[in-house]
């Protein structure tokens, strides 16, 4: 459980940085390699570590992928991707942290096939209405 609260912690951390990437990345910057692209959701490489996802359905909604020397950090799941975790895992073979920066619809939407999500819990409240596809725990 105390591993779980420092990770939890370590994360939410690391929202402020979230907020920051998505004032200075726009999400219809059109940087970077084509790594996947369906009708849902196009991901884009930035660097060696970094992807950009936009989604289709709302905003045109971002999702960043982040790589850790051991694992990797997804950032929000757009508003309706199917089988998210496989589109990521075809761009990265290490194991991938779930984190939603909020509990919008169009940052939650494709948090369903994770078996974790780590949410502030301030949108605790709105969960059971906005992740109602999501079944594991939320941290």
């Amino acid at each position: 459980m105390k591993a779980y609260i420092y990770f939890a912690a370590v994360l939410l951390g690391l929202m402020p940085y979230t907020v920051e990437a998505q004032e200075t990345i726009n999400s219809r910057d059109l940087r970077g390699k084509v790594v996947y692209q369906d009708d849902e959701v196009v991901f884009r490489q930035l660097d060696e570590h970094t992807w950009i996802g936009n989604g289709h359905r709302v905003y045109n909604e971002s999702l960043y992928l982040v790589e850790g020397s051991e694992r990797a950090l997804l950032i929000d799941a757009g508003t309706r991707i199917p089988e998210l975790d496989k589109i990521v895992a075809k761009i990265t073979s290490k194991p991938v942290t779930m984190m939603a920066t909020h509990a919008h619809g169009d940052h939650v939407g494709g948090v369903g096939p994770f078996p974790e999500v780590y949410l502030n819990a301030g949108d605790m409240p709105i969960v059971p209405n906005n992740m109602r596809n999501y079944k594991g725990p939320s941290f």
